[in-house]
């Protein structure tokens, strides 16, 4: 009996340990665990798009911040585009203002917003632009707005698209090295540069 004793404390013991750790780990991984901030958006909120951080096609690898066990928040194109499709169907929001896109890296994705903006306007809400100077890149976003506006002392840097082509045939001719051009067709243009000096 006593022996049934025992093995019936050990048992109970072995369970309460075992709950105690398990409430303990929890507790750990909790604290460590990412706090989601809920927050209610007011009326007549307005979407502020001011890309000063770099936007990135994906998340950005995950760093620690400051030791603060906090992971940094990273700018992606999806979460942009989602904020701007869910600004939309918001209510609450009325419009949108855009900013610099000076951490936007690569044409494809301010087209992409671009074209999330413009859905956005179709929504009939307003959408205005602010900078104190504006780039070309810039102004290639902000001419989706009703309304562009730019600080007294800044300036608007608009040169439209070009293309250089660089011709080869006087290298060729002073190097004494010449290219054979293999043609079908009359209007094949891709070798021109090597054998024009003009187009």
């Amino acid at each position: 009996m006593n022996f049934l004793k025992t093995v019936l404390a050990v048992i109970v013991g072995f369970f309460i340990t075992l709950s105690i750790a398990l409430f303990a780990l929890i507790g750990i991984a909790s604290t460590f665990a990412p706090k989601e901030e809920t927050f209610v958006v007011e009326d007549n909120a307005i979407l502020e798009l001011n890309f000063t951080e770099p936007v990135y096609e994906y998340g950005a690898p995950m760093r620690v911040k400051d030791f603060d066990y906090e992971i940094a928040q990273e700018n992606t194109l999806q979460a942009i585009l989602r904020a701007i499709k869910h600004a939309q169907e918001d209510r609450h929001i009325k419009g949108i203002v855009l900013g610099s896109t000076e951490g936007v890296e690569g044409k494809t994705h301010l087209a992409d917003i671009r074209h999330a903006v413009e859905d956005f306007k179709k929504s009939g809400k307003f959408v205005y632009a602010f900078s104190e100077g504006a780039s070309q890149y810039d102004y290639y976003l902000q001419s989706v707005a009703d309304s562009v506006f730019v600080g007294t002392l800044g300036s608007v840097e608009v040169q439209g698209l070009s293309a250089e082509v660089l011709y080869y045939k006087d290298l060729q001719e002073k190097s004494g090295v010449h290219m054979e051009v293999f043609r079908h067709g009359k209007y094949k243009s891709a070798v021109e540069p090597f054998l024009e000096n003009t187009m």
